[in-house]
């Protein structure tokens, strides 16, 4: 059954019976309206009657007293059972129980009772006169009444179907409404469930829960194709970081065809390079492992020469594309910070210096202490700035270079750019520092590194 009829049948099965517990409850309250005021009519001639045989000279009812009305008939019981009456053509019927109260009975005892006189349904009371002095009868027809209350009963049946009708109409109206927004829920979950594509959205209408449902489902969608970009770019960028020191390793590999060659210090180099290189896959490896475990475990800090860092960086990096790199820094500059990502930021910064920068074309690498430039807050801090005379970028993209997802290089569009890094956690902005990329005049680009300092020298 589908969520459509049993909306349907629920919303009439409930209106039906509201409708029906109105009827009954209004039936029943009219049913005991007109029967009170058939008792009412029938106590009232009955009490006339006795009222003029209480008179002097008037111990028994006679034919002139019952006279009683168009609408109720009166007769007199006497204790043997014969009965008087006005009209002897629409006699009374009496029973046992109004011989026991015309014989035995107490002033005033009565009985009630539907009864029937030439076919016609009446209401009979019978009313004691006392001491074996007979009883009063008086009775009234009820078919009006009767007829009345079958007609109420008709218009009730009516309106319940009539209602039962409108609730069928109204029922389908709204379920189609709802069920129509569920199932274009369906059809793109089914599709996300048989395509994979996360692009799909569903139509939002109104503010009811549906409409919330649905808001979510989008959200959903939204946040698994966020996480699908987030996966792609981790496989983009573990794949850029870890083809960096898997090149020099196999660059020192080859090298070490020639090892029995080699003096004893280019030997020493060579052995050191290749620790470094090792240690710094396997600290890759591990970051990986993190981030897709969704482990939060990051680097501790500590205290850092910075200027010793980024010539080290600088030296290594220019090593493995066989050129040189010229680094300025300042002397003694100690930074609290978290040396391999830091390190990693840089290489990236000089990696695509070299690899963008035409053969001889200098690459520069200065470190520099002062406040963020072109800001004019004077927050102090450190300036780690790489400058090439490459292709540069294109303007359309300087606003892109930083921004974590693949960035359009479109001039330095060779692969494996890994300026991205410099935007995440990874560098100066896990440390609460800030990026930056401009065009140089002449030709070139300047990436800068900016971050505060925490420790100087030894001096907070």
């Amino acid at each position: 059954m589908s969520l459509r009829v049993k909306w349907v049948l629920v919303l009439v099965g409930l209106t039906v019976l509201a409708s029906a517990a109105v009827g009954l409850l209004s039936y029943r309250v009219t049913a005991a309206q007109l029967d009170a005021e058939v008792n009412r009519s029938l106590v009232a001639a009955v009490e006339d009657v006795e009222s003029v045989t209480r008179r002097p000279g008037r111990p028994r009812p006679g034919p002139l007293v019952l006279a009683g009305s168009d609408e109720v008939y009166l007769q007199y019981v006497r204790s043997n059972g014969s009965v008087v009456t006005p009209e002897p053509s629409r006699t009374i019927p009496v029973d046992q129980g109004d011989l026991v109260l015309a014989t035995d009975a107490p002033r005033g005892a009565r009985e009630l009772r539907d009864d029937e006189i030439d076919g016609e349904a009446v209401r009979v009371l019978t009313v004691a006169m006392g001491n074996g002095r007979g009883a009063l009868q008086a009775a009234r027809g009820i078919e009006e009444t009767n007829r009345v209350l079958a007609s109420l009963r008709s218009r009730i049946l009516m309106v319940s179907v009539g209602v039962a009708a409108v609730a069928a109409v109204a029922g389908v109206l709204i379920g189609g409404s709802v069920t129509r927004r569920l199932s274009r829920l369906s059809a793109v979950a089914e599709g996300v469930a048989a395509t994979g594509g996360l692009d799909a959205g569903v139509p939002v209408e109104g503010s009811d829960e549906v409409a919330r449902l649905g808001q979510a489902f989008n959200d959903m969608l939204t946040e698994l194709a966020l996480s699908e970009a987030e996966q792609a770019r981790l496989v983009q960028d573990a794949g850029h970081e870890l083809r960096t020191p898997m090149t020099s390793l196999r660059t020192n590999i080859f090298t070490l065809r020639r090892f029995s060659e080699l003096d004893e210090a280019t030997r020493l180099a060579l052995i050191g390079d290749l620790e470094a290189e090792s240690e710094e896959l396997s600290s890759l490896i591990d970051e990986v492992l993190q981030v897709s475990s969704g482990a939060s475990a990051q680097e501790p800090l500590a205290g850092v020469d910075v200027g010793a860092l980024v010539a080290e960086v600088a030296k290594r990096t220019g090593a493995r594309w066989n050129r040189g790199v010229n680094v300025e820094a300042d002397d003694g500059i100690v930074m609290e910070l978290r040396e391999r990502q830091v390190g990693r930021a840089v290489r990236n910064m000089v990696d695509n210096a070299c690899k963008f920068s035409p053969e001889g074309s200098p690459v520069d690498v200065m470190v520099r202490r002062g406040p963020v430039p072109d800001t004019g807050d004077g927050h102090e801090g450190v300036t780690i700035e790489v400058r090439d005379r490459g292709p540069g970028f294109e303007e359309q993209d300087l606003n892109h270079v930083f921004a974590g997802s693949t960035v359009p290089l479109a001039a330095r569009s060779l692969p494996g750019s890994g300026l991205q890094a410099l935007h995440r956690r990874d560098g100066g902005e896990a440390h609460r520092g800030r990026v930056r990329a401009v065009n140089r005049d002449g030709g070139g680009a300047d990436v800068m590194m900016w971050l505060p300092v925490v420790q100087d020298g030894g001096e907070s």
